[in-house]
């Protein structure tokens, strides 16, 4: 058996020196990938690698026309700092300042055209403590999370639902039938909210709440055409119908 395509569990190897890691994804686009052994930081292109720098680098995040990666280097001088390198130059920029401080670059924003960056905190720690599942839905989360322009180095501060971007671990979150639509569940202290997460606005709106139950957008799956949403709890699949609004 193998696994589906959208939702890469394990990230698929080739016979290259530089292995994939499990947030692969985030560093490919179109014939360009990214990839680091911990030494070196490599391009793969046409089936090659290319070596572009040294050093320990960490959580690579390309843009999609390929002229950009950002990603965490680290020194025992400076410790962990924030760049972003010209794929075409291969010249590295630090990113962040005093004001709006930047360690890990999160994932491309299409609806922007800016990636998410931030800290290294644990995005548990961005959850509503009170569980209310109005605040899951439509708060704001202060949690010095900015949004970067890749070409030009500036930073601007998130507004809205950010948490949904954060869960992205081994695969994206899940389209919806609409643009720059995906489906999300965000968990409380009790309960779970299964909802569609707007990237234009970055508002999610609430289909569904699941008591006594956490998971995240990782853990589910949505069939829109049959009306039901699919998650893992406690190593069991379970679905529960939703109603799929266009």
């Amino acid at each position: 058996m193998t696994q589906p395509e959208q939702v890469e569990y394990l990230p698929v190897q080739d016979n290259l020196a530089v292995p994939r890691d499990n947030e692969s994804w985030k560093a490919r686009t179109g014939s360009i990938e990214i990839r680091s052994n911990g030494k070196e930081l490599y391009k793969v292109s046409a089936g090659k690698l290319t070596k572009i720098a040294v050093g320990f680098f960490s959580h690579p995040v390309i843009t999609p026309n390929g002229r950009w990666v950002v990603l965490t280097i680290y020194g025992p001088e400076y410790g962990p700092q924030l760049v972003r390198i010209n794929l075409l130059t291969n010249k590295q920029f630090v990113v962040g300042s005093d004001e709006m401080p930047a360690y890990r670059a999160v994932s491309f924003v299409p609806s922007l055209n800016r990636m998410l960056v931030g800290p290294f905190d644990n995005q548990g720690e961005l959850y509503d403590p009170e569980g209310e599942a109005e605040d899951a839905t439509a708060g704001e989360v202060e949690s010095g999370y900015t949004f970067l322009d890749a070409e030009t180095g500036s930073l601007i501060s998130t507004r809205g639902e950010i948490r949904p971007l954060l869960q992205q671990t081994f695969r994206a979150l899940q389209p919806a039938s609409n643009a720059f639509d995906f489906w999300v569940a965000i968990p409380g202290e009790n309960e779970t909210v299964i909802g569609v997460y707007n990237t234009r606005v970055f508002t999610v709106r609430q289909v569904l709440k699941i008591p006594k139950i956490k998971f995240d957008s990782m853990d589910m799956w949505v069939d829109e055409a049959g009306s039901r949403a699919y998650f893992v709890y406690e190593g069991h699949l379970l679905g529960v119908p939703i109603k799929v609004k266009g």
